[in-house]
């Protein structure tokens, strides 16, 4: 019975991550701008990758750790990946192949770049390299340019070459393209590395144990099968828990007997009140009094944004109950 539990837990760690991806992926919003690091931003596109690759197509990546960072927006960063990607599996296809994707830090691109004036400092680059048949030599000067394709009629709109070429050019970055009609084509992409951005979520390491409390703590989510489940963590946890699932009657509550609680996990979206109008509302009451913000709308959160509403720790749904006993604990302790 554990294995099969592990199975299934594996199975909803995947799904949790596919929709995430998909939801960053498919945001229709003004691009943002904010320091990424290189090797996660890879990693995270790997579980969508993985879901629409050939069986056929093998896939190896190196990621030099701690590489660094770069200034970027992580959504068009996927889709620069994506798309390469994609080109590569058109290219596999039939006689199928493999794919390697590389992260590396690069102290200057001087020499890369012989015939182009470049920026001197040090770059990020992102190697994507396939084994498949290859772009003319005739025609490498021509992929990037708007409806150029080497596709087949049908299966490529000849955009993808030039938005990725676009996204590069608008990070300040340089992109190189090798291709041999026998051993495939290789994608070579030089971001500008920045200063490591200090205001990152301390991440949940798996072999950390589970937190347990005792505290009170007022639990806000309008889905009602959510509430159930995470009212069960968190008495499972230790904490005494008083749930609603309407935020009006939430704060009607807290308004009476405002005392009585040492915490807040709500959601962000809802009806009538949202989970930030709630943490407002609530602050005006007891600004001491530490809120946790729950989000499964792949929403790009700034921590300090929010800090003066004494929210001090974010989830993402669907929520894990090593994460929620971390952040609830690291939460209440400070």
């Amino acid at each position: 019975e554990k294995k099969q539990l592990d199975v299934i837990l594996d199975c909803v760690k995947h799904a949790k991550e596919l929709v995430s991806q998909i939801l960053t992926f498919s945001m229709q919003k003004e691009h943002e701008y904010k320091l990424l690091s290189a090797e996660e931003v890879v990693k995270e596109s790997m579980s969508l990758i993985r879901s629409f690759l050939s069986a056929t197509i093998k896939i190896n990546t190196q990621i030099e750790n701690k590489c660094g960072y770069i200034l970027a927006d992580p959504v068009q960063i996927h889709q620069v990946i994506i798309n390469l990607v994609t080109n590569a599996n058109y290219a596999m296809e039939k006689k199928g192949g493999t794919i390697d994707i590389s992260i590396s830090k690069v102290k200057s691109i001087e020499k890369v770049f012989l015939n182009k004036p470049v920026k001197k400092g040090s770059y990020i680059c992102l190697s994507i390299k396939d084994t498949g048949t290859g772009i003319d030599s005739k025609n490498l000067d021509k992929i990037f340019e708007p409806y150029y394709s080497t596709k087949k009629a049908g299966k490529g709109s000849g955009v993808g070459l030039s938005v990725v070429h676009g996204i590069v050019e608008s990070h300040n970055g340089y992109i190189k393209v090798e291709s041999d009609k026998e051993k495939g084509t290789r994608f070579d992409i030089y971001f500008p590395k920045c200063r490591r951005y200090t205001d990152i979520e301390i991440e949940t390491a798996d072999d950390m144990p589970i937190q347990k409390g005792t505290e009170r703590v007022l639990l806000v989510d309008d889905d009602k099968k959510v509430a159930v489940m995470e009212t069960h963590m968190l008495e499972k946890l230790g904490y005494t828990v008083t749930c609603f699932t309407n935020s009006l009657k939430a704060i009607d509550s807290f308004e009476n007997n405002p005392e009585i609680f040492d915490a807040v996990v709500t959601d962000l979206s809802m009806p009538d009140l949202s989970g930030i109008q709630l943490a407002g509302k609530i602050f005006d009451i007891k600004s001491d009094l530490p809120i946790i913000l729950c989000t499964g709308l792949g929403d790009i959160i700034e921590k300090k944004n929010f800090e003066s509403l004494s929210i001090k720790g974010f989830l993402k749904k669907p929520v894990a109950i090593k994460e929620l006993s971390h952040t609830l604990r690291k939460v209440l302790d400070e």
